[in-house]
């Protein structure tokens, strides 16, 4: 199974592939790729924009689903409106070009990070990235998003 990882932040996209599964992953691409996002992403406009751009993405990955990890709560309390937005766009995208798409909460991530070592035989860091500690930090989280979403 090859899955499109995605995390939203509030000037970019950061994606990556993952596949396999939980027991034996594999990481598709060694970097994680940025998409900025339009400069109008609020306005129809850019968000018609960005939808274009995700079907590209779509189309070139091919994946066989998408996991997007979901828009926790800031500082101060709220999502960001902007990444609620971009996360409704790449469901649209996905629909759009018939690929399963799902949202990874937070929570659900970390309780599943636990138990990754006990599932996959190492840390992700060993098992996606020679066991090197992951820069950007984001990059854990899209890694762990994309695994979350793979078979047994």
């Amino acid at each position: 199974m090859k899955i499109l990882s995605i995390v939203t932040e509030t000037t970019q996209l950061r994606h990556t592939v993952v596949s396999g599964t939980q027991s034996e992953p594999a990481l598709e691409h060694a970097a994680l790729s940025k998409l900025a996002l339009p400069m109008n992403v609020s306005d129809g406009a850019g968000l018609a924009t960005l939808f274009k751009t995700l079907c590209s993405l779509i189309e070139h990955e091919a994946p066989d689903e998408i996991a997007i990890l979901q828009a926790g709560k800031a500082k101060f309390g709220n999502s960001s409106s902007v990444r609620i937005k971009v996360e409704a766009v790449i469901q649209l995208a996905a629909d759009h070009c018939k690929v399963a798409c799902q949202l990874v909460a937070p929570q659900t991530l970390r309780t599943k990070e636990k138990k990754f070592s006990s599932i996959a035989g190492k840390t992700p860091e060993v098992v996606f990235n020679a066991g090197a500690p992951f820069t950007p930090k984001v990059m854990n989280d899209a890694v762990l998003t994309g695994w979350t979403q793979l078979p047994k």
